[in-house]
């Protein structure tokens, strides 16, 4: 009980991020139980299924790793401005190309000079062609 008000006490968004997973949560095929969330992707394999909106889950009670289909919200406009490619958020720094890692996801971003940018909320760095959106208040 003490560890639990202590995790709260510590993490002060945790019932949002709890009501967010948990319209994640899938029924397991194996165990039947409403236990699974959302695993990491990796490898090629699970890369190349969420093109067709097939996305790895895990059970927390049996382990057990599966594939579902999960219907993503379609925007009737296209994105005009760069998000997160972690988080969505939409308040994006611009940062030196220098800074960003250079891995294989990277490397087109690298080569075709894309603009690097970095989120301040979830501290990732990343290429993006798109420009940042400016806020109403920098118009005026």
């Amino acid at each position: 009980m003490e560890n639990d008000q202590a995790r709260d006490y510590f993490t002060p968004v945790a019932e949002s991020s709890k009501e967010s997973r948990q319209s994640h949560k899938v029924n397991c095929p194996r165990c039947g139980k409403v236990t699974a969330l959302r695993s990491h992707r990796s490898g090629i394999v699970d890369y190349s299924l969420s093109l067709f909106s097939f996305y790895p889950y895990r059970c927390k009670e049996c382990e057990t790793r599966f594939f579902r289909f999960r219907k993503k919200d379609l925007r009737i406009a296209p994105e005009i401005w760069t998000r997160c490619p972690k988080c969505s958020g939409t308040r994006i720094n611009r940062v030196s190309k220098n800074l960003v890692p250079r891995t294989s996801a990277n490397f087109f971003g690298r080569m075709l000079s894309f603009p690097a940018y970095r989120c301040p909320t979830c501290r990732t760095k990343y290429f993006d062609f798109r420009p940042i959106k400016k806020d109403q208040s920098e118009k005026s």
